[in-house]
């Protein structure tokens, strides 16, 4: 397994490259105010916790909830409900099986966060559960993998993916939930690692070739068509509009049309980082001894807050506790005492948009345009009938008065929902967040929602549209666990049906 230890000549040059890559100034001063505090060492009761090389390889946020997960290798899963000052393990229910691997990803089911997938290295492959981690059952023979991904848009679920662990030509698929594998990997170079495969759809997936490139297939994994020459490494980020970020060495990998073309983002960012998504659709990786965040896309990018206590190894953003975590570890037997630090900084308390430096904006507008900046829905997972709000910043070049236009559509394409706003002002070289708030039909159908926004002028002109202004997932209603028979007779899932039961 790679080490992410790194020599102090390193840091050196990081920190050289950073500096001629970054601006020199920070977040303006509302960066400043959103950050509570300095970093704390919540690692508590984990600390020193015996384990293995690679200690503690993994931070996870529930989503919608103030739940965060850490990977504690031979140790499981181990969950924290407040903010870190506790965790207590996973996995405790009658009948649930025992995770000892070297925990790499978490996978959470949109519709119901409650089931969700784990993957890890050595010791053991992949699990799932349906009880938010009461009880897990391991899905087949797969072993030492280093990423789960599941095919969301299938309501059976029944397609996932998995890389295997410094192997070369090693993508295992199941069909059929987890309960067998085939590998679909067999005709990729075997000069390079394939790691962590990405499912776009029932037919399409991505996989790193670490060190020869990234690769994708249309037909399931029958044949694969080299896309990009990158050595990706590490999980995949895909953000909120769709594009896919990909860590390469200390930059990013960018593709906003499913992985068929992809260009470089970025500089001098801790080696193979896995980037994270912040509301207001900002990414947020690491760099030297400092955060960094870019509001569009990856063409720029702003140090904030204090100084990091060390390079990270994992990094993640629990929305609910308005804190970002950091993690590392080492190839000792012991988890290290200050694996987990926390750092609470509201980022929706700064709205959203490109961020201002010494005044001026990070970027250029034409004359007499208006033009979008970041946009969000909130919140993510409702229940139809609910409500939704649409957050849209615009930037002015000059006062104007625009309507902004929101469209909702379902996954195939289909107008669901229209709505606008009229007669908005927007003030000079300003940028102006406007919000609407749609309340959803009951008879909605359970499924994946884009929003789309344009502005309009008085005349009908449209300075700017927005393909995506964010995701939400509706469900008709609440999830129902599946029935399972008793415990003495596992299921052909390879779980033991009293595992679920217990949960219900």
């Amino acid at each position: 397994m790679k080490q992410l230890k790194r020599s102090w000549a390193r840091h050196v040059m990081s920190a050289f490259l950073l500096a001629a890559i970054l601006p020199v100034s920070v977040f303006d001063s509302g960066f400043a105010a959103a950050a509570a505090d300095d970093w704390t060492n919540v690692t508590s009761n984990l600390a020193n916790m015996q384990s293995e090389c690679g200690n503690l390889t993994l931070l996870s946020a529930v989503p919608h909830s103030n739940a965060v997960i850490a990977g504690v290798a031979r140790q499981g899963l181990w969950i924290s409900n407040d903010a870190g000052a506790s965790w207590q393990p996973l996995g405790t229910g009658k009948g649930s099986a025992r995770i000892t691997n070297r925990a790499s990803w978490i996978s959470y089911d949109p519709v119901n966060p409650a089931r969700f997938y784990e993957s890890g290295a050595y010791n053991d492959g992949v699990f799932a559960t349906g009880d938010s981690g009461a009880t897990f059952g391991q899905l087949g023979s797969v072993k030492h993998n280093d990423f789960v991904s599941v095919d969301y848009t299938d309501p059976e679920r029944k397609t996932l993916l998995a890389g295997g662990h410094e192997q070369s030509r090693t993508v295992w698929k199941s069909n059929d939930g987890g309960k067998s594998w085939t590998n679909i990997g067999l005709t990729l170079p075997p000069d390079g690692w394939s790691t962590d495969p990405l499912i776009i759809d029932t037919r399409t997936y991505l996989v790193n070739v670490v060190g020869s490139g990234i690769f994708r297939t249309t037909d399931g994994g029958t044949t694969w068509t080299k896309m990009a020459s990158f050595g990706a490494a590490g999980a995949p980020l895909v953000a909120s509009d769709g594009a896919i970020y990909w860590a390469v060495g200390n930059a990013l990998a960018k593709s906003s049309d499913h992985g068929v073309t992809w260009s470089l983002v970025g500089g001098g960012f801790v080696d193979g980082l896995h980037p994270i998504e912040v509301p207001g659709g900002r990414l947020v990786t690491a760099a030297a001894d400092t955060l960094v965040a870019s509001s569009d896309g990856g063409a720029t990018w702003d140090s904030f807050g204090p100084s990091l206590p060390y390079a990270p190894a994992g990094m993640i953003y629990s929305e609910s506790q308005k804190a970002l975590f950091i993690s590392h570890w080492d190839c000792g037997n012991l988890v290290l005492p200050d694996a987990i630090q926390k750092l609470s900084f509201d980022f929706a308390e700064l709205g959203a948009g490109p961020i201002e430096r010494n005044g001026s904006e990070a970027s250029t507008v034409s004359p007499a345009t208006a033009t979008f900046r970041a946009n969000w829905v909130s919140p993510t997972y409702v229940t139809a009938g609910q409500s939704i709000t649409v957050h849209q910043d615009t930037y002015a070049a000059q006062d104007m008065n625009i309507t902004l236009s929101v469209n909702i559509v379902n996954s195939q394409g289909e107008a669901v929902l229209q709505t606008s706003l009229d007669n908005q002002s927007l003030s000079t070289q300003r940028i102006t967040s406007l919000s609407v708030t749609i309340p959803l039909p009951t008879a909605l159908p359970s499924g994946t929602y884009t929003v789309k926004t344009a502005a309009f002028g008085p005349d009908g002109t449209q300075y700017a549209q927005s393909e995506s202004a964010g995701k939400f997932v509706a469900i008709a209603a609440a999830p129902v666990p599946t029935p399972v028979a008793s415990e003495d007779t596992p299921d052909d899932s390879g779980q033991p049906e009293s595992a679920a039961s217990d949960a219900q």
